[in-house]
């Protein structure tokens, strides 16, 4: 099992050239596990109307670009995640209209730079609404041999390096996002592997927190340990170790 990025999870990206650069990456994911590209609907007003052409395998995949979530999601209703690569200035904005639909449940942020306030007003609207908002700053999340969310896990022989063409038995959480690859490895090399593995982002207020993703892989019966990846600042890290000591 997984959690985050399952086989069921069918994304909308909002962003232009980052997002398609995401994409490509997603589709070495997908051509690796041998399942067609679960990218369904770009979000970038500029292109409206127009495709981006996303190679998976042998497969040349036309992805539409739409104007706003809503019509996104209307001609995809089997959307459920968005993942945003738009620019600070304009992050807060797009990642609360994914919020706010009602068939998006997940939301990840790519983008660095985005004010604390927003994040926290993120983090405490996604709760709010019973969704999740994962980041700012995320590299994504991966789950192996199901679903690769951003470019986390790195280069195609990397994917394959570190076996996320099938689940072992280890959740990562980390905020650093070239550690992440790291760990990753390691846990490929020296253990099983990963069920899945999470970028909460670098900033002082992820939208979800280390212990929100402890009780989410608490409950993965595939998952038996965690490895968290910390960094300076804020108090995440303790609050974590807390949670654990008070079990």
């Amino acid at each position: 099992m997984s959690i985050l990025a399952t086989k069921d999870t069918h994304v909308v990206i909002q962003g232009g050239v980052a997002g398609v650069n995401a994409a490509r990456r997603m589709a070495e994911f997908r051509y690796m596990i041998k399942q067609p590209l679960n990218v369904s609907a770009f979000v970038y007003p500029p292109d409206a109307g127009k495709t981006n052409e996303i190679v998976c395998g042998t497969e040349l995949v036309a992805i539409p670009i739409y104007r706003t979530i809503a019509e996104a999601t209307a001609a995809h209703p089997e959307i459920n995640t968005s993942l945003v690569y738009i620019g600070a200035d304009r992050a807060y904005a797009g990642a609360m209209e994914a919020l706010d639909d009602p068939r998006i449940k997940a939301v990840s942020m790519i983008t660095e730079g985005v004010p604390e306030k927003d994040s926290k007003l993120l983090g405490k609207h996604a709760r709010k609404l019973g969704k999740i908002f994962n980041g700012p700053s995320s590299i994504g999340v991966v789950s192996a041999g199901e679903c690769r969310l951003g470019v986390i896990g790195g280069a195609f022989d990397n994917l394959v390096a570190c076996k996320l063409y099938r689940p072992g038995s280890f959740g990562v959480i980390t905020k650093s996002g070239g550690l992440s690859n790291e760990i990753i490895w390691i846990c490929s090399q020296f253990a099983d592997g990963i069920t899945t593995a999470i970028g909460i982002g670098g900033d002082a207020y992820p939208g979800t927190d280390y212990v929100s993703y402890l009780e989410m892989f608490e409950n993965d019966p595939q998952t038996k340990a965690v490895v968290i990846v910390g960094e300076m600042g804020g108090d995440l890290e303790e609050r974590a170790a807390e949670w654990y000591g008070a079990k």
